[in-house]
């Protein structure tokens, strides 16, 4: 089966399916996971078109969530300076 996969929907779809592996994961300090159990994995992949729009989204909700935290860290910092102007 041939098939075309998009690198950035597939690593995005692998880490959405990590609890699958986290619950697969064997050994003490180095953690592995059997091949019969990545066999168990049923993956289930869109077009190529589809992968690529999905992944795209994605992408760009990273980006806003990044942003996000940007604005919260900047907003902490300016109250952290407005609080200490208060007691000086």
């Amino acid at each position: 089966m041939d098939k075309e996969f998009s690198s950035l929907f597939t690593a995005y779809y692998l880490n959405f399916n990590q609890i699958f592996f986290k619950k697969r994961a064997q050994g003490t300090s180095q953690k592995h996971i059997y091949e019969r159990d990545i066999n168990q994995l049923k993956l289930y992949f869109p077009t190529i078109d589809e992968q690529q729009k999905i992944a795209s989204f994605l992408s760009a909700l990273d980006k806003k969530i990044d942003l996000a935290k940007l604005q919260i860290e900047k907003t902490q910092t300016f109250k952290k300076g407005l609080l200490q102007q208060m007691f000086v």
